[in-house]
């Protein structure tokens, strides 16, 4: 930016800044030490093509699609079929979290994805569930966790998922997503099961405008319902979008790294975050996928900073938004508003956002 000195100092402030994440995929997130010990005590054969590490972690930029990336995940999801890894990997993503000095989380996963060995979806919903209890009374996290449907599957299973989750509903669960391949199962597919999540009481959330264009963001938003949109970069190829967005104060949250990585952007300065903010969008920032995409919300930030045009201000700002964004308990929201506003005056950090709501 302006100077070594300028660059050093804002590099120090986004790391000790208190944060938020609200697009993080749990089994994109798992410990490279804890795969090789789940993958002995399960005596799964971990040998695929290739290098391990390379199944496992960062995805490379040079991916081709949406698709490819999501074929990263294949690996880590063998280990996760059983209670006590889900729970010991949802604790640990919490001591993660908790070293950047993120303090709202909210955690999605495919609870489909994890019954290969004999679970139901209650005993894999049960397990995160405890995992988050456990990783948030130890290191003090608020937030919640998000439930996923994938496009792929039946309409019926992302009503199974649905339906499986109401009795942690407020109790650790806090919202529903739908993900997975956007251009080859369109959300209206799904049309009927989500409308029906979002009656029962989810925050609601959807996948789009990351593998398919703007109208399956218009579909998230107008049919469905949501009130965030993960990713959304590609909502300005159609630009009649933009006001909707605004005027209904639409969440986008977006992934730097991952964006990149499934070619939703070309590169990181072209990213449309900045261009979002500015136009008036409410914007977030987040890793994704910890492992997969070999990154964290701390480079996240600084890549918003060194290559996106973002000024520590507008990052503070997008920090707020998230919070005012969450689907968790709205007390603790409130409270976390005052503790970062009080934070961010500490290291001298104003956001650029006049309205911080409480």
């Amino acid at each position: 930016m302006n100077s070594t000195e300028t660059e050093i100092s804002a590099q120090q402030i986004i790391a000790a800044m208190p944060k938020v994440e609200l697009h993080l995929h749990l089994d994109g997130c798992l410990r490279l030490p804890t795969i090789a010990e789940l993958a002995v005590q399960q005596d799964v054969n971990l040998a695929v093509p290739g290098h391990l590490v390379g199944k496992l972690c960062g995805a490379p930029v040079h991916c081709h699609d949406l698709a490819e990336v999501l074929s990263y995940f294949a690996t880590p999801l063998r280990v996760l079929q059983t209670a006590s890894a889900l729970e010991r990997v949802t604790y640990e993503l919490c001591e993660d979290l908790a070293s950047e000095n993120v303090r709202y989380v909210e955690i999605r996963f495919g609870p489909s994805l994890h019954t290969n060995d004999g679970m139901n979806l209650h005993q894999v919903i049960d397990a995160v569930v405890r995992g988050w209890h456990a990783g948030r009374e130890a290191f003090g996290l608020h937030g919640g966790i998000i439930l996923c449907a994938l496009r792929h599957m039946p309409p019926a299973e992302t009503m199974v998922v649905a339906r499986a989750g109401i009795p942690f509903l407020g109790n650790g669960v806090v919202g529903f997503d739908l993900a997975g391949d956007e251009a080859g199962f369109p959300i209206l597919l799904h049309r009927d099961p989500l409308l029906w999540a979002k009656s029962a009481g989810y925050g609601m959330t959807a996948h789009a405008g990351e593998g398919a264009g703007a109208e399956s963001v218009r579909n998230a938003v107008e049919v469905i319902g949501v009130s965030r949109v993960g990713h959304g970069v590609r909502a300005e190829d159609d630009p009649s979008l933009l006001p909707m967005l605004r005027e209904r104060a639409i969440c986008l949250d977006m992934c730097p790294t991952s964006n990149v990585q499934t070619k939703s952007v070309t590169g990181f300065e072209q990213h449309p975050a900045a261009r979002y903010y500015r136009y008036g969008l409410r914007v977030t920032l987040s890793s994704d996928n910890r492992t997969v995409a070999d990154t964290n919300v701390t480079r996240e930030l600084l890549l918003g900073y060194e290559r996106m045009g973002l000024d520590v201000p507008e990052l503070a700002a997008m920090t707020f938004m998230a919070l005012e964004a969450g689907f968790g308990e709205k007390s603790e929201r409130q409270t976390l508003v005052r503790e970062f506003r009080l934070e961010m005056d500490q290291l001298g950090v104003r956001p650029a956002s006049a309205a911080i709501r409480e």
